[in-house]
């Protein structure tokens, strides 16, 4: 199989003669290689209404994204409490604004490292921030997805490492000037690779009454445990509102494709591209050796319940946050989200997730003897 090719010529970009407001985000649009192996790729445009970003369908292609005019403000989220870091995003801030693009970073980084930067809010992510540059590792990144809670307005994300594994951040802050170079450039007739991560919808529900309590969208997995109970966790699982099985075990893991290289890998879990359209489940410690992982497709209803006869609840936690107790007869309901993270890529997705596993997971990597 070819690698997937990027191309234009179906592509009829829409000419726009009004000039960019100092309160208005770029318009973004969104193009994909329907078939990129094909001797005549075709490929989908969409153009995002006021950035808000809905994807209806589940799809395992590579995506480019590409502004209508060059980018005016973005937002640097950095790894907290490092003053290495800081250095660096202080660095990348002059450097966005020697170009006059606006600059964002976090109420608490404005007020202790950066001051003469703008605050990043809800309503400058949803109006005005183009795009986001992370700096740290893969938690900082995970951090940077609970700006996205309650916006459909997602800008792309480029993430540069610096943190201890790295494995959401490709991009080598040596280079900083060449990709930072590269996003502003993604007008017109350019384009910027891109993956769309898909997260979780996860609803938290009371048994009195079917009370909602809590909801959370999730980039790697939401996690039901049983904490520090001497007692196995016991979780019916259904599927599509179906009563699927009951696991026994420490706790089961929700996983989506990102996430699948992390807590559920560790947890025996297999490892999937983020562009896998899919849900796995991982027991953890099960009681029983046929209950093994599984990979459903995304466009199921899924849905962990602590049955009525349960010695203890269960602990439910997202990302490695918020966590938060559920008693028996309390359920949790986990979907596809349709607002996935637009995360930006170094080169062809595919190709970055297998280098990925390589280099910074060791997967089949081993000493050939040369004698």
């Amino acid at each position: 199989m070819s690698s997937p090719r990027y191309v234009y010529q179906n592509f009829s970009p829409i000419k726009s003669q009004k000039k960019r407001s100092e309160c208005s985000k770029v318009q973004l649009f969104l193009g994909v290689d329907d078939d990129p192996d094909s001797a005549t790729p075709s490929i989908t445009q969409f153009k995002l209404h006021n950035n808000k970003l809905s994807i209806p369908s589940a799809t395992s292609a590579c995506y480019h994204v590409r502004w209508e005019h060059p980018p005016a403000a973005v937002g640097i989220i950095k790894k907290w409490k490092d003053p290495a870091i800081t250095e660096k995003l202080l660095i990348i801030g002059e450097w966005f604004t020697d170009r006059g693009v606006k600059v964002y970073v976090e109420p608490s980084v404005h007020q202790e490292e950066a001051p003469n930067y703008e605050i990043i809010t809800p309503q400058t992510i949803k109006d005005e921030i183009d795009f986001i540059v992370c700096i740290g590792g893969d938690g900082t990144v995970l951090h940077t997805n609970t700006l996205f809670q309650n916006t459909q307005s997602i800008p792309p994300v480029i993430s540069f490492a610096a943190g201890d594994l790295g494995f959401l951040t490709p991009f080598n802050f040596d280079n900083h000037d060449k990709w930072l170079s590269t996003i502003m450039d993604a007008h017109n007739d350019n384009k910027l690779l891109v993956t769309m991560r898909q997260r979780l919808h996860c609803r938290v529900y009371s048994s009195e009454e079917d009370k909602f309590i809590y909801e959370y969208m999730p980039l790697n997995e939401v996690l039901l445990d049983r904490g520090s109970s001497p007692y196995l966790s016991k979780i019916d699982l259904y599927i599509d509102n179906v009563l699927t099985t009951t696991i026994r075990a420490d706790g089961v893991i929700a996983a989506t494709a990102t996430g699948s290289t992390a807590y559920s890998m560790s947890a025996g879990g297999t490892m999937a591209p983020p562009t896998v359209p899919g849900i796995f489940i991982t027991p953890i410690c099960p009681q029983s050796l046929a209950m093994r992982p599984l990979m459903l497709p995304d466009c199921i209803l899924l849905k962990f319940q602590i049955p009525e006869e349960s010695r203890e609840g269960a602990f439910v936690t997202f990302d490695g946050r918020n966590q938060m107790k559920i008693e028996c007869g309390d359920y949790v309901e986990i979907r596809r989200s349709l607002t996935p993270i637009i995360s930006v890529n170094m080169y062809g997705c595919h190709a970055e997730w297998f280098n990925s596993i390589k280099t910074k997971l060791g997967w089949n990597v081993r000493e050939v003897n040369t004698c």
